[in-house]
């Protein structure tokens, strides 16, 4: 599987960076609202490289060890970069570690890629049964009066 792309858990890196910068959080004000609407938000790599070194510069960041190492590793797990890649239902960590498990259950390193394959559909057709059930308890819920009538509102 030679064009297999990891990527670090954003959670965990935003998590560590706001523990090892704690004081600069919380003496900067806006400095987190701003700092995640860029990681989180931006639509262009050239958008959250001119962001982020603006709020860098602007906040006078530049000598904060654990930002300058986020900016060199950031292509393994600012979401830009990697927003045109297929990530099967790795939207948290708590899904991916759930999905982690239950590969670990019933696929060893010893089973064969034809294993993964069955084991990966199971997955997926669990997630589809899980999501047919609540669209049909979707669908039976109305609302009791609807503002306008209009069909978007109907279908929403």
């Amino acid at each position: 599987m030679k064009n297999t792309r990891h990527m670090n858990c954003l959670f965990h890196i935003k998590t560590k960076c706001y523990s090892k910068n704690i004081k600069v959080f919380a003496a900067k004000d806006g400095l987190y609202e701003e700092f995640e609407d860029i990681v989180n938000n931006s639509v262009t790599k050239e958008e959250f490289e001119y962001l982020w070194s603006e709020m860098i510069k602007q906040r006078g960041l530049e000598n904060n060890k654990y930002l300058t190492k986020m900016w060199e590793t950031r292509k393994k797990f600012i979401p830009v970069y990697y927003k045109n890649v297929f990530f099967p239902f790795i939207q948290s960590t708590s899904r991916s570690e759930a999905t982690n498990a239950r590969f670990k259950e019933n696929v060893g390193p010893t089973y064969s890629i034809i294993s993964f394959v069955a084991e990966y559909q199971c997955i997926v057709d669990s997630i589809d049964r899980a999501e047919n059930l609540e669209d049909h308890y979707s669908n039976q819920k109305r609302p009791k009066e609807l503002l306008f009538g209009y069909t978007f509102e109907r279908h929403a």
